[in-house]
């Protein structure tokens, strides 16, 4: 343990505004062929990485960088391609791939899993169907509670006309 806090490691994290959002690590699983892309529509390639790694990081392409072509893939309808459009946000280019960068990791076999894996999760979160809102309308009560709130302002404004001799 480190005397900072955490396990070793260190190193420059970046705010919160500065991450492009990551998707969650554990949605639902879903069955079936919808469930999971194909790995030979994946397309990975490896660079040279930042973190961890001592002097050894200069010298191995463990950053793995995973392409995905949403439009290609025959893996899924166009109804649930347009899904994973809408869903992925920065991940989606203007060429129609979904492109996630994986370099936690020290070795590019591990850092290839984890972009897979989070590609995955982000198909499957795409695909859960949104449930429908049901139109509520506010209790007697609340209504009441409103208008009361109202009527207490719209005295008070008057009051304070009535006496704006005072200045």
């Amino acid at each position: 343990m480190s005397p900072f806090g955490g396990e070793g490691g260190g190193g420059y994290v970046p705010s919160e505004h500065q991450r492009a959002p990551e998707p969650d690590p554990a949605p639902e699983k879903h069955e079936g062929p919808a469930a999971s892309v194909p790995e030979s529509e994946m397309q990975f390639t490896f660079s040279a990485s930042g973190g961890p790694g001592g002097q050894n990081v200069n010298k191995v392409a463990s950053k793995a960088t995973l392409r995905w072509n949403v439009g290609k893939s025959g893996a899924y309808s166009e109804e649930q391609k347009q899904l994973i459009r809408d869903y992925s946000g920065s991940y989606l280019n203007k060429a129609d791939e979904i492109i996630i960068q994986a370099n936690e990791q020290r070795s590019q076999h591990q850092n290839r899993e984890s972009a897979t894996e989070r590609l995955q999760n982000l198909v499957a979160q795409a695909l859960v169907p949104k449930k429908e809102r049901k139109a509520t309308k506010p209790s007697w009560g609340k209504k009441q509670q409103r208008l009361d709130e109202k009527r207490m302002e719209g005295n008070k404004k008057r009051e304070r006309r009535k006496g704006g001799d005072d200045y």
